[in-house]
């Protein structure tokens, strides 16, 4: 990502607490935005489900006024910071609501971001199914998670992953994640475009996001049939 771009983003959360800002620095240093945002269509109803802040689903809107930004998050105080932050945008609505809360609606495109890993494989592929259903006939189906492979990055990540968590609950007094996580439910890239085929969605491509890059990202692009 460009470096104005990033700071452009990032500035809108100056009245946010150092905890948020600190979060969403980091996250942003680590995670390949600009690249991932560059496979969204440019105009339509773009879904942004478990937006967090709402840091990417702001970038989304920023970058193409033809865009309707819609971010699904679970997390009040995620939600109150990202209403905050981004209430002057036209084109970008936060709303509160878990995964499977995408509106009834005819979808352009759905992107989901270090969300699914969170849930148990029946979830995984309920939240899938409800995905494309949502979606328009051709609609783009994005989904940003990390790779088993290389053993290293898998491992380096799901280290962080575990530490970064407790160290957020320990300094904000709130848990990292909504719930209780008691374990990740990771899955191999071919495994993810696998259960998407099955599903129903079609021109599924993986796409590594990791060069240059300490955690194994990996993008599957899927479309509606």
């Amino acid at each position: 990502m460009t470096q104005s771009m990033m700071a452009q983003v990032l500035s809108l959360y100056a009245s946010a607490s150092v905890i948020d800002r600190l979060h969403l620095a980091i996250r942003w240093y680590l995670c390949p935005f600009d690249k991932i945002s560059g496979y969204v269509p440019k105009g339509g109803l773009i879904v942004d489900v478990g937006c967090g802040h709402g840091a990417f689903a702001a970038l989304l809107a920023l970058r193409s006024p033809q865009r309707q930004v819609l971010g699904v998050e679970v997390a009040a105080h995620k939600l109150r910071v990202g209403r905050l932050a981004t209430a002057h945008l036209p084109n970008l609505l936060l709303v509160q609501g878990n995964a499977l809360a995408i509106p009834a609606r005819q979808c352009q495109a759905i992107t989901i971001l270090d969300v699914a890993y969170l849930m148990p494989p029946e979830v995984q592929e309920t939240l899938l199914a409800h995905c494309h259903e949502r979606l328009a006939p051709g609609g783009t189906f994005l989904l940003k998670d990390v790779d088993t492979k290389p053993y290293w990055k898998f491992w380096l990540c799901n280290a962080e992953e575990w530490f970064v968590g407790r160290l957020v609950s320990r300094l904000t007094g709130q848990q990292f994640h909504v719930q209780p996580v008691r374990a990740f439910y990771y899955r191999q890239a071919a495994d993810w475009a696998e259960a998407l085929r099955r599903i129903g969605f079609r021109r599924v491509q993986t796409v590594r996001l990791d060069q240059g890059l300490c955690h194994p990202h990996v993008l599957i692009i899927s479309q509606k049939g």
